[in-house]
């Protein structure tokens, strides 16, 4: 009896402890609850991560255009200069006849010097039925007497000459490498009855608009001829329009009325040819078949299948 109570109580002691033998060193895992934080344990030591900022890449943005550019048109200033001295103005005297009377009346219009011995190429309409044609240079110094060596109204193209030498002349272009959009410049003595001719003529600048047109007026017939918006005005007619070489690339003409910037000039190279013939002979020759085109009628063609039949 005695010895279950000392064995009793010996496994009682045991059993205390080792319910009492922890570990001081032992650490717990924090368990995560909902609302809660993380519990530390004894002598754990905590090491924050810190994650490196974030760096933001900028927009490349395009520069904005640079307005400050200007396109810049040379100057026509030499061009003109050099070839003012061959743009003369034209004065006309005619008889304007009447049913009643017959009375002088006065026009003028412009010419350009083609050969330094005088030759002036101007329009025809110019100093049609002219009983006499004064001729002033650029200069003003002097007014020159001209006279007509030839006309050729189908092309509106006349030459007229003035006395003297060692005139200022022009020199032509080739007309045909002209392209639509190429700059031109015309000279003339426009509505000079009114402003006057002093000052020698004036200056317009613009570019060719087409090379296609084809048209009849009165008795004259123009072929591929030049449409430019460079203002060609009453007094123009026949002075030159140059490139910007300052060479002549065709003979100013006429304007359509009532538009506006719709102009036209004889091709020099269709205008060469004129000069050269009415220079050296005074008229110009063209080729022909001899065939000549009529309106057939109804009948015309009947009787003309009747003498197809055997």
């Amino acid at each position: 009896m005695v010895r279950s109570k000392i064995f009793f109580i010996t496994a009682l002691l045991l059993l205390l402890l080792s319910s009492c033998n922890v570990p001081s060193e032992q650490t717990s895992t924090p368990t995560l609850t909902p609302g809660s934080t993380p519990t530390q344990t004894t002598n754990q030591t905590f090491t924050p991560t810190i994650q490196p900022e974030a760096t933001a890449t900028p927009i490349q943005t395009p520069a904005p255009p640079d307005h400050t550019t200007v396109l810049t048109l040379p100057s026509i200033a030499d061009i003109v200069e050099r070839i003012k001295p061959a743009v003369v103005y034209i004065s006309v005297q005619y008889y304007d006849s009447s049913f009643l009377f017959r009375s002088w009346s006065t026009r003028s219009g412009s010419g350009v010097i083609l050969n330094p011995d005088g030759y002036i190429l101007t329009n025809n309409h110019v100093v049609e039925d002219a009983s006499e044609i004064e001729v002033l240079l650029p200069d003003g110094e002097f007014t020159y007497k001209a006279e007509i060596i030839g006309t050729d109204p189908l092309s509106d193209l006349a030459v007229i000459k003035i006395d003297g030498g060692n005139f200022p002349a022009a020199g032509f272009a080739d007309a045909s490498k002209l392209r639509v959009g190429d700059w031109v410049i015309a000279m003339g003595s426009p509505v000079s009855t009114i402003i006057g001719a002093e000052g020698g003529p004036s200056v317009t600048i613009g570019i060719v608009s087409n090379l296609e047109r084809s048209f009849s007026l009165d008795e004259s017939a123009f072929y591929d001829i030049i449409q430019t918006d460079a203002a060609i005005n009453p007094g123009n007619s026949g002075g030159p329009l140059i490139n910007i070489d300052g060479e002549v690339i065709g003979i100013n003409a006429m304007i359509i009325q009532p538009g506006t910037g719709i102009g036209f000039a004889i091709p020099i190279n269709m205008a060469k040819d004129i000069y050269r013939q009415l220079k050296e002979s005074g008229s110009v020759v063209r080729g022909f078949l001899g065939v000549v085109p009529v309106d057939v009628e109804r009948d015309m063609m009947e009787f003309a299948q009747k003498l197809r039949k055997p």
